[in-house]
């Protein structure tokens, strides 16, 4: 079999990068990682899963009135390609982002990559749209747990005569995948019952520890890199990354030498430009490291960048 008798996505370049980044973790475990942008387990109890899936339970069963088997078939048959927490999204959506729609219009998906905001939320896109020609797509992966993979598209634009563009986006899951994991979804759906359908309010803890390593990361690089020409970065009001522009292209090839020879690991920026650009560019992540952390790998990425500016 040759690679031209495969699927085209595998002669995609950012295949090759991913394999690489992790080979460069493995290879490199004393380095201080700045590359994942993964929430930090501190939060992540196993105990969390029964409950909240007790939660959801008690909700089929005291709110929706569904008997012991309609419950069973609920929670371990195949389902609704659309979602079965679709009424409880769009509840937590309106609470949350100021988002109203009707549950129809939300379909649940298999995780979507989307990030927690720090300082105050900005309104979404979707929130001031009037005419129906926003698509919005969320995640509960960094305010829930990632291992859930669970998120969802809201779209409430009409298609044909009286239909929606969600009933279509769901006929096409339920042929790629045909439904979000029940499991899942009933996980999430404690989690947002339990949490009043306020599930920003519910976060603050963790928005917090978030908020407070961006601070720490945005003030080691201006202590470290501060006076370094031709070092710039930009300074987010919340998220898990920082970009940093350095005065020289940057690729996997230093990325390796980085971690091997200076100890700290970062993201180049050019595998997310489709379309080219970024070569001077890295991405830092600030969620999944301590304060202390943090500190280090900066020293580190200056002795590095000093070095190649040298």
């Amino acid at each position: 079999m040759e690679h031209g008798d495969l699927h085209g996505a595998l002669a995609d370049p950012i295949l090759d990068s991913i394999k690489l980044l992790n080979e460069v973790v493995l290879r490199c475990p004393e380095a201080v990682s700045f590359a994942p942008g993964w929430p930090v387990e501190l939060f992540f109890e196993v105990a969390d899963v029964h409950r909240l899936l007790n939660v959801y339970t008690h909700h089929l069963r005291d709110h929706l009135g569904h008997p012991p088997e309609q419950i069973r078939r609920t929670l371990f048959q195949y389902g609704d390609a659309g979602g079965q927490i679709r009424e409880l999204v769009a509840r937590t959506l309106a609470n949350d982002e100021g988002i109203r729609v009707a549950p129809e219009a939300v379909v649940v998906t298999v995780g979507c990559q989307e990030g927690i905001f720090g300082a105050e939320p900005r309104p979404t896109l979707k929130s001031i749209d009037r005419d129906h020609r926003v698509i919005y797509f969320g995640s509960f992966s960094k305010s829930c747990l990632p291992g859930v993979r669970t998120g969802y598209v809201v779209a409430d634009q009409p298609v044909g005569h009286g239909g929606l563009l969600a009933t279509e986006i769901a006929k096409i899951k339920s042929i790629l995948t045909v439904n979000t994991s029940p499991i899942d979804q009933a996980i999430v759906g404690g989690m947002l019952i339990e949490c009043g359908f306020r599930l920003r309010e519910s976060a603050s803890g963790r928005i917090e520890f978030y908020r407070a390593n961006m601070r720490t990361l945005l003030a080691e690089l201006g202590r470290n890199f501060g006076a370094v020409p031709g070092v710039r970065w930009n300074a987010p009001d919340g998220g898990f990354f920082v970009t940093v522009e350095l005065p020289f292209p940057v690729d996997l090839k230093l990325l390796d030498e980085s971690g091997r020879d200076y100890g700290v690991i970062w993201s180049p920026m050019s595998y997310f430009y489709p379309a080219g650009g970024g070569e001077c560019s890295i991405r830092l992540s600030s969620s999944y490291l301590s304060p202390e952390k943090i500190t280090e790998g900066v020293r580190r990425l200056r002795a590095f960048v000093g070095n190649h500016i040298a």
